[in-house]
């Protein structure tokens, strides 16, 4: 996105104003679909570069609400860092580019380790929290992968973290998390995933992060065929709740409530 729209999308409104949310998602949509349509821009180009414009518009929305809100989220504060993640296919990819560029064999190795004993815990939020194992990407405290980390790790801001601490340590408890920079990270993806649903009919299921990053760095260049193939690769991944419609669903309703066909 061009920065004078990131800062209009961003910066201005409220989220829960209905104009402001059409005005977000049509922007997103309009130029996401913008980039698949030209034909000198191959697909994974077009998505590195949304995804990129994706992130900087969310990093300048949680800058901004976590001062307003007065977040105490700081460098080692990591309790957030011990929930189950759900992101993009997408993410995933991006994720798992990084650290295969930038990792060791050995490295690799260690990280798909701390995977593999995270992808034998249940499908399940509250399990995921009861188990208390750390992101397997976090050492030391700190998010390996920050510049890539997914769009629910960027827009986790908490006014206590004395609250996140307790509600870690005690497996349940109540955290005041500020939630403007995910309510625009909602709206966003959703225009972001139409326009990939629409364009190209690729899946946009959400997905846990371990279990899907674990099948991407067994097999990077596969897995990736078989999601622009229009195939699921992440299937096991998945996290389907009671009830719920599909992120499909979502979106194409969100298109609907937009005046987007």
């Amino acid at each position: 996105m061009g920065e004078a729209k990131r800062k209009k999308a961003g910066a201005v409104g409220s989220t829960a104003d209905p104009s402001f949310q059409k005005s977000v998602f049509t922007q997103a949509f309009d130029q996401t679909c913008e980039l698949l349509d030209d034909p000198d821009t191959e697909d994974l180009r077009a998505m590195i570069t949304t995804f990129r414009g994706r992130n900087a518009l969310l990093d300048r929305a949680a800058t901004t609400y976590a001062v307003s809100g007065k977040a105490e989220c700081r460098i080692g504060c990591s309790s957030c860092c011990h929930q189950m993640v759900l992101c993009t296919p997408f993410e995933v990819f991006s994720v798992a580019r990084y650290l295969l560029k930038k990792k060791t064999a050995a490295e690799i190795a260690q990280i798909k380790e701390r995977l593999i004993a995270l992808s034998h815990l249940p499908l399940d939020p509250a399990a995921r929290q009861d188990a208390q194992h750390p992101c397997a990407l976090l050492e030391n405290d700190r998010c390996t992968i920050y510049e890539h980390r997914p769009s629910v790790c960027r827009t986790a801001l908490s006014a206590s973290r004395t609250a996140c601490e307790n509600c870690l340590a005690a497996k349940t408890g109540t955290v005041p998390f500020l939630l403007d920079a995910a309510a625009i990270a909602a709206v966003l993806q959703l225009a972001i995933d139409h326009a990939v649903i629409t364009r190209r009919n690729l899946s946009t299921e959400k997905v846990e992060l371990s279990r899907a990053l674990l099948t991407a760095l067994d097999d990077f260049e596969g897995t990736l065929t078989r999601w622009t193939n229009c195939e699921d690769p992440f299937q096991g991944a998945q996290v389907h709740f009671s009830g719920y419609p599909t992120n499909r669903e979502m979106a194409k309703a969100a298109a609907k409530r937009f005046g987007i066909t």
